[in-house]
């Protein structure tokens, strides 16, 4: 059974066990369905407790921007990221990390702040202090943004694993199109 927010709630950073609350409350029970999100209709497959999403694919530039002894790159999919690789994902206070990056103020409207750190070539361990709300367990646009560019700048490989404290999301590129996928989890 698949719940999805009303349509006033849904976002393109929604994470997979977000997505399925339907707004009359009752719950859907088919295998492929569309999503309407502002970032576009996001295909949805589902089988058992595994959700696969078609997404569009996030922006980034090329240009790093230092705030203090770190280095981020600016992303986006319908919604602002700035990823900063570490070396210690646990160990960063990154509710520190994110003050330091409001003050410089490159993001006026705010910004999702994604740390990671990567373990192998199929692995990367991330963190993210969402915009408005603070430390989240996960962030799907925020393992989009960081996926995407970690693959075009050939530092992972397709068909990798982003891991948030709440759950691993498996990503990769088929036929030109992106996919998120992992298992929903209802608490």
């Amino acid at each position: 059974m698949i719940r999805r927010p009303p349509r006033s709630t849904l976002s393109s950073s929604s994470a997979a066990s977000d997505v399925y609350k339907r707004q009359d409350n009752n719950y859907l029970n088919v295998s492929r369905f569309i999503v309407k999100a502002p970032v576009g209709d996001l295909e949805v497959n589902v089988d058992q407790n595994m959700v696969e999403v078609s997404t569009p694919i996030p922006t980034f530039e090329d240009e790093k921007i230092k705030v203090n002894n770190f280095e981020g790159v600016k992303s986006a999919v319908g919604n602002p990221h700035f990823m900063i690789e570490v070396e210690d994902v646990d160990g960063l206070d990154l509710e520190n990390l994110n003050t330091e990056v409001l003050n410089k103020n490159i993001f006026p409207d705010g910004v999702n702040v994604e740390i990671y750190q990567i373990i192998s070539r199929n692995y990367i361990k991330a963190r993210v202090y969402e915009r408005g709300v603070g430390e989240t367990d996960a962030c799907g646009s925020g393992a989009l943004c960081i996926f995407n560019y970690l693959s075009k700048t050939d530092q992972i490989e397709n068909n990798s694993y982003v891991m948030y404290p709440g759950g691993d999301l498996n990503l990769r590129f088929e036929n030109d199109k992106l996919y998120l996928s992992g298992e929903v989890i209802y608490l």
